[in-house]
């Protein structure tokens, strides 16, 4: 089974580089381990004004896993997986990255020096079987201790351990080019967003560089019935989109309040 979410292309943000994820595990399908690393990484992700294009999750299947990054790798963004690596059956991650690329799975020195100052004389051709990596992937210790981080090129290959994968997240992060902040327009409606579905696709359409999102809420509980967002890279674009949104809602009296642009909160929690 594979599960694919992806976030529409907007014309005038296609050049910038993304983040794309790939959570791997049977036991993430079945729920019998509950998904955490997701969020984790949108948290990440937007705390670093990078824009997530597209997440996948994957059963432990060497097919699956291949066909999935195929559909993610690219020039274009970068990709984050989780999950998969250890050394039982189902860890069949390293596989699944190697057929993707074409590459032999080799030894890597590194790595097993890493697994033999871990497990000691407890090391076993189960445990040695993780220094089993796609040919020329690099693997970087740190000095927490923790899972080393792995990639190829901009392929980066993570544990599902939570800890072990948030402090590589964490890493990749820092590591990454800084990007330019967003700022955000709000406004708020108390009509149901069908009434204004056309007009507000038209506004997109007026401006196809600035991100325009419609969320509807239960009224009784946030004092609006629809939350309207308006977000881009440059400020004088999202400000006439913004007003150019309360011109036309403003004859009709769908909007109750709205907020300028201002630079978007990109604190992680």
């Amino acid at each position: 089974m594979i599960f694919y979410a992806r976030l529409p292309t907007i014309s005038g943000m296609s050049d910038e580089k993304r983040i794309n994820v790939l959570i791997i595990g049977d036991e993430v399908l079945s729920r019998s381990v509950p998904e955490s690393n997701l969020d984790y990484v949108l948290q990440k992700a937007a705390a670093a004004a990078y824009r997530v294009n597209e997440v996948a999750i994957v059963g432990d299947s060497v097919h699956a896993i291949s066909t999935a990054i195929k559909r993610l790798y690219s020039e274009d963004h970068y990709l984050i997986t989780s999950g998969g690596v250890g050394p039982t059956h189902d860890d069949v991650t390293m596989q699944g990255v190697a057929a993707a690329f074409s590459l032999p799975l080799l030894e890597n020195a590194k790595m097993k020096e890493f697994l033999l100052r871990v497990y000691g004389p407890y090391s076993t051709d189960a445990v040695f079987r993780m220094a089993q990596l796609p040919q020329g992937m690099e693997v970087e210790l740190s000095e927490d201790g923790l899972w080393p981080l792995m990639r190829l090129d901009h392929c980066y290959v993570l544990p599902g351990l939570p800890r072990a994968f948030r402090a590589r997240v964490d890493r990749i992060m820092a590591a990454l080019p800084q990007q330019k902040p967003f700022w955000v327009a709000l406004a708020y409606s108390d009509c149901d967003e069908s009434l204004f579905a056309a007009e507000l696709a038209q506004i997109q359409e007026n401006f196809p560089q600035v991100i325009i999102g419609s969320y509807p809420v239960i009224r009784s509980e946030a004092g609006y019935a629809v939350r309207l967002s308006l977000r881009g890279r440059v400020r004088e674009e999202v400000q006439l989109a913004w007003e150019s949104l309360l011109d036309e809602f403003g004859q009709h009296g769908w909007i109750s309040s709205s907020q300028p642009p201002v630079v978007a909160d990109i604190k992680a929690e």
